[in-house]
């Protein structure tokens, strides 16, 4: 067209180094951006029978999604309250989920089931070494919506 300015390009533009490499920018951007909203991590309908599990890696750590006995979709940080250990990965069923490394388990409430050899332990309240929750979207629980 007779008048109009060519379309040129410009050079292309992107974050500073530091964004990339920064310790304190990834901090940032950890609080103000990712851990401040939800983030998708699957459907209910991939969870859906008793037992069923699937974990998932996020920004915030490995998170266990799973069904309880009573139908209830919970959400724990897949970290055994132990030592750490990863407990479950993929996704699958299962009756409890036990730790591999010293075989603690869980109910699928995320409830401590056994601590073998905490018995010896005077202090160890098994009542408060459950899973530790993490909270889902009440209307992900519906149907087959998204979590």
């Amino acid at each position: 067209m007779e008048g109009s300015k060519p379309i040129t390009a410009k050079a292309p533009r992107s974050l500073p180094r530091d964004a990339y490499t920064s310790e304190k920018f990834f901090r940032a951007e950890m609080e103000h951006v990712h851990l401040r909203h939800w983030f998708f991590v699957g459907r209910a309908d991939e969870v859906k029978s008793a037992g069923d599990y699937r974990a998932v890696d996020t920004v915030a750590g490995p998170v266990l999604l799973l069904r309880d006995r009573d139908g209830t979709l919970r959400a724990f940080a897949n970290s055994c309250r132990h030592r750490g250990s990863l407990l479950l990965s993929g996704s699958g069923n299962c009756r409890a989920v036990v730790c591999p490394y010293h075989g603690w388990g869980y109910r699928l409430d995320g409830s401590l089931a056994g601590a073998p050899e905490m018995e010896k332990c005077a202090e160890f309240r098994p009542q408060e070494q459950g899973l530790i929750p993490i909270r889902l979207d009440n209307d992900a629980l519906n149907g087959s919506k998204a979590l």
